[in-house]
Parts: C-alpha cells; structure tokens; sequence
C-alpha cells in the first residue's frame, strides 16, 4: 500500500528526528535523519506509522553508493499512541534507530501533531482551508500534495513495481498541456523526473536523472504506450488542478503569457523550460 510522506503535503518540513550514530552501529556514518509515512486510507483509525531513513550523513573518504542503499533498507514500525516501536528492518542499523528512539522520545509528540495534520488533508476538501500564498503563477505541483488519499499510478517493469508521481500546472489562466512525472523504483529511490506532452504523449524533456536520460527517456515511453488508458486519469487531474484547486486558491490567477521584456533565447515565462522561442512565442 502507498503511504502518504508528510513531506508529500509539507515538502519544506524538517525531518522527524535526527539520530547521532555510534561507530559500531553503522561505520562511516555520523548521523540520520528519519521522514514519517502514514495511512492514507481515510477513515482508518490505525495507529501505525512507518518511518523511513531519508538522508545521512558520513566520513568524507567513505562510499556514499553503498551507504545509499544500506539506508534504502531500513524501515521502522511504530504506534504513535505510545511510541512501542513495533517492527524493524534494516539490520544492526535498524536496531540501532530502534534503542534510539525508546530512549529518546521526544519525536513521539512531533509525529502526532503530524497525522493529526494528515488526517485532516485526508479529507476529500482539506486543500481549501490550507494557506498556498507560496504558489507561484508558473508553477507545477504534485496533485497527491493536494490529494494524498488518491490512488498512486503503480507500473511494472522488469518484474518489479514502480510508481509515478504526477505534477501538473495549477494556474487557472494558463493553457498549457504540459505535465512532469517523477519515476521512481521499487526501493522507493527517484529515477528521474520527465516532461511530459499530455495530448501527443510523447517525452519532452528529461529534467533530471539519476540513471542516464536514454534509459529514463525509454522507461517512460513504454509506460506510457503500455497503458494508454493512463491518459485519461491524467487529464482528468489536470482539470482538477486548474478548474477547481486552482480557480479557489488564485481566483485572480494571472494569464501566463510572455512580457515584453522576455528575450527570444530567455526562459519562457510559462515555467516550460524550453526557449521563449520555441515555446509561448511561437
């Protein structure tokens, strides 16, 4: 099942707790810091979450490849009632974070204000009493930052499930048809992230990589050829974006449309990427 990131609704959160590392815990490494994940069923009344190591810190002549997937592996349960951690998986790291966090528990209180504040995005309407004064005209957003509860688009390639996160423009005077999807593995590791055509669906730009662009840029079209019928949930999220999201927290969104000021070989002001050329003053 898909959790809900709290940075998925809070992308500028810290993370939940920060762990010093004893040298015999995990050596190399200096410290981690652990992102919570939660239940994104919305009248669930569990009280279990996941916590996940989402950044590290290491000795400087150390391999960050190798730590990186060792971190990967990590994974915690834990009742938010009492703070009983309740699983562990990730080895003597694992169990490490584990005695941590039963003797440290101030995070305890910081992880329930959190899933008070995702129950309540988890409400079908929760966006519109949320502050979004920090949106830009031309911008993009991620739709589950708005509807976390929704399903996520899952695919499988080489026998292994991988997920698709959907951004799209949110600004009800723009008419663009442009979207981005963010790739991402089993591991729950970013692949990249595409810009994507939504009416001829084709890959427009590969705006970062993890693994090279020919390969992501290849990824992405055979998800999209084998499944077609995703196109229909995209525009239909898009027009939630724009129409309803968009039209209630910028009523008076401006058009997105080239200054006068904007030069040919400049940024187009659409927030497309491309030339000013090659995009909106065509």
């Amino acid at each position: 099942m898909h959790m809900i990131a709290y940075k998925d609704i809070r992308p500028k959160a810290r993370a939940l707790v920060s762990i010093p590392l004893a040298q015999d815990s995990a050596p190399e490494l200096t410290s981690v810091e652990l992102s919570d994940f939660h239940c994104p069923a919305p009248d669930c009344s569990c009280t279990q979450n996941y916590l996940r190591i989402s950044r590290f810190t290491r000795l400087r002549d150390s391999d960050p490849s190798h730590w990186r997937q060792r971190t990967a592996e990590v994974r915690l349960k834990v009742d938010h009632r009492n703070g009983e951690v309740l699983e562990v998986i990730g080895g003597p790291l694992g169990e490490w974070i584990s005695d941590y966090l039963k003797q440290d528990r101030k995070w305890l209180a910081k992880l329930r204000k959190r899933v008070a504040e995702v129950a309540e995005w988890k409400r079908p309407d929760g966006w519109k009493s949320k502050d979004w004064s920090e949106l830009e005209d031309a911008s993009m957003i991620s739709y589950h930052r708005i509807r976390p509860t929704e399903p996520t688009i899952v695919f499988e390639e080489d026998g292994r499930e991988h997920f698709c996160a959907d951004w799209y423009c949110w600004n009800p005077a723009c008419d663009c048809t442009e979207m981005l999807l963010f790739m991402i593995d089993s591991d729950g590791d970013l692949l990249g992230i595409v810009r994507i055509d939504r009416p001829s669906r084709r890959v427009l730009k590969v705006e970062k990589a993890s693994i090279p662009e020919a390969r992501l840029s290849a990824l992405t079209d055979r998800f999209m050829k084998k499944h077609p019928e995703i196109f229909k949930i995209f525009s239909q999220r898009a027009q939630f974006m724009a129409q309803e999201f968009g039209a209630h927290v910028r009523p008076q969104a401006l058009p997105v449309r080239p200054s006068a000021k904007v030069g040919r070989n400049d940024p187009c002001p659409c927030g497309s990427g491309k030339k000013h050329k090659k995009c909106c003053l065509r």
